[in-house]
Protein backbone atom coordinates (compact mmCIF):
# COMPACT_ATOMS: atom_id res chain seq x y z
CA UNK A 1 0.00 0.00 0.00
CA UNK A 2 3.34 2.10 0.55
CA UNK A 3 4.06 2.18 -3.53
CA UNK A 4 2.59 4.71 -6.13
CA UNK A 5 0.87 1.94 -7.96
CA UNK A 6 -1.26 0.83 -5.28
CA UNK A 7 -3.08 4.68 -5.83
CA UNK A 8 -4.01 3.55 -9.17
CA UNK A 9 -6.92 1.57 -9.05
CA UNK A 10 -6.74 -1.91 -10.55
CA UNK A 11 -8.79 -1.41 -13.53
CA UNK A 12 -6.89 1.10 -14.88
CA UNK A 13 -3.60 -0.24 -14.51
CA UNK A 14 -1.06 0.02 -18.00
CA UNK A 15 2.01 -1.76 -18.57
CA UNK A 16 3.57 2.06 -17.87
CA UNK A 17 2.32 1.17 -14.28
CA UNK A 18 3.84 -1.94 -14.07
CA UNK A 19 7.11 -1.05 -15.69
CA UNK A 20 7.16 2.05 -13.14
CA UNK A 21 6.86 -0.56 -10.03
CA UNK A 22 9.42 -2.84 -11.73
CA UNK A 23 11.84 -0.24 -11.55
CA UNK A 24 11.54 0.66 -8.26
CA UNK A 25 11.70 -2.64 -7.00
CA UNK A 26 14.58 -3.43 -8.25
CA UNK A 27 16.29 -0.91 -6.90
CA UNK A 28 15.44 -2.52 -3.27
CA UNK A 29 15.07 -6.22 -3.81
CA UNK A 30 16.52 -8.95 -6.58
CA UNK A 31 15.26 -9.92 -9.87
CA UNK A 32 14.04 -12.62 -8.66
CA UNK A 33 12.16 -11.08 -6.12
CA UNK A 34 10.66 -8.65 -8.36
CA UNK A 35 9.56 -11.34 -10.76
CA UNK A 36 7.59 -13.00 -8.12
CA UNK A 37 5.89 -10.12 -7.46
CA UNK A 38 5.04 -9.43 -10.96
CA UNK A 39 4.05 -13.03 -11.59
CA UNK A 40 1.58 -12.86 -8.69
CA UNK A 41 0.42 -9.91 -10.07
CA UNK A 42 -0.28 -11.25 -13.37
CA UNK A 43 -2.38 -14.16 -11.63
CA UNK A 44 -4.30 -11.49 -9.97
CA UNK A 45 -5.59 -9.80 -13.44
CA UNK A 46 -6.11 -13.64 -15.13
CA UNK A 47 -8.37 -14.37 -12.13
CA UNK A 48 -10.26 -11.54 -11.95
CA UNK A 49 -10.66 -12.05 -15.80
CA UNK A 50 -11.43 -15.44 -16.07
CA UNK A 51 -13.34 -16.01 -12.48
CA UNK A 52 -15.07 -12.44 -11.46
CA UNK A 53 -16.04 -11.40 -14.53
CA UNK A 54 -14.52 -8.30 -14.70
CA UNK A 55 -13.92 -6.19 -17.94
CA UNK A 56 -11.04 -5.76 -18.34
CA UNK A 57 -9.00 -5.29 -21.92
CA UNK A 58 -6.56 -8.27 -20.79
CA UNK A 59 -3.68 -8.92 -18.34
CA UNK A 60 -0.91 -5.63 -18.29
CA UNK A 61 1.32 -7.74 -17.10
CA UNK A 62 2.06 -9.96 -20.56
CA UNK A 63 2.63 -6.63 -22.10
CA UNK A 64 5.86 -5.62 -20.25
CA UNK A 65 9.30 -7.62 -19.56
CA UNK A 66 9.82 -9.64 -15.95
CA UNK A 67 13.26 -9.60 -14.71
CA UNK A 68 15.92 -12.19 -15.20
CA UNK A 69 16.78 -14.69 -12.55
CA UNK A 70 19.05 -14.29 -10.10
CA UNK A 71 21.89 -17.16 -10.55
CA UNK A 72 20.89 -19.99 -7.58
CA UNK A 73 23.26 -19.67 -4.56
CA UNK A 74 25.49 -22.43 -3.97
CA UNK A 75 26.90 -21.63 -0.52
CA UNK A 76 28.94 -24.26 2.23
CA UNK A 77 29.46 -23.97 5.53
CA UNK A 78 32.91 -23.09 6.80
CA UNK A 79 34.96 -23.61 9.52
CA UNK A 80 33.23 -23.67 12.78
CA UNK A 81 29.63 -22.34 11.11
CA UNK A 82 28.01 -25.57 11.76
CA UNK A 83 28.57 -25.27 15.28
CA UNK A 84 27.71 -21.93 15.84
CA UNK A 85 24.50 -22.97 13.64
CA UNK A 86 23.40 -25.80 16.39
CA UNK A 87 24.60 -23.68 19.14
CA UNK A 88 22.10 -20.65 17.86
CA UNK A 89 19.32 -23.37 17.45
CA UNK A 90 19.42 -24.52 21.01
Amino acid sequence: MRDPIAATKFGYLKPSHLIKYRNRRLQEISGSSVKKEINLLGHVFETAIKEWSMPLNGNPVRLITKPKENKPRDRRLKDNEEEQLLISCS
